[in-house]
């Protein structure tokens, strides 16, 4: 090889904790050094800064919306109840709205043609 160093590699050090995000030296990522980079790459894609707690709710509304149950959302988002997750997303997403309603009328279309054993639709 030549001088060229494009094909340098670069080892992360892990450190002793073996957490998630921290610096090439292994040292901890600060709550601030993470919102400061969100922040350059938000301005370098022309968007909005919202804050990182957007992430959190990005997170809950998409798990919700793809079928998860309230249960697994709520204790991922370690929320005490049920009720805390329930009232903070289901009122945000018309997906949520329109999919609960869709079982709804599958269920009455269901049972209106007599196939009420649900086996036939699994």
């Amino acid at each position: 090889m030549t001088g060229n160093n494009s094909n340098k590699r670069y080892c992360l050090k892990q450190n002793e904790d073996v957490i998630i995000f921290q610096n090439y030296n292994g040292h901890y990522l600060t709550p601030s050094i993470i919102r400061e980079t969100i922040q350059v790459y938000c301005k370098k894609a022309g968007v909005e800064y919202k804050g990182t707690h957007v992430s959190r709710h990005t997170h809950a509304v998409l798990l919700l919306e793809s079928g998860a149950s309230l249960k697994y959302v709520s204790n991922r988002l370690g929320h005490k109840n049920n009720n805390t997750t329930a009232d903070t997303y289901f009122d945000i997403t018309k997906k949520i709205k329109e999919d609960e309603l869709q079982k709804f009328v599958f269920y009455n279309q269901i049972r209106h043609a007599g196939h009420f054993k649900i086996d036939n639709y699994l």
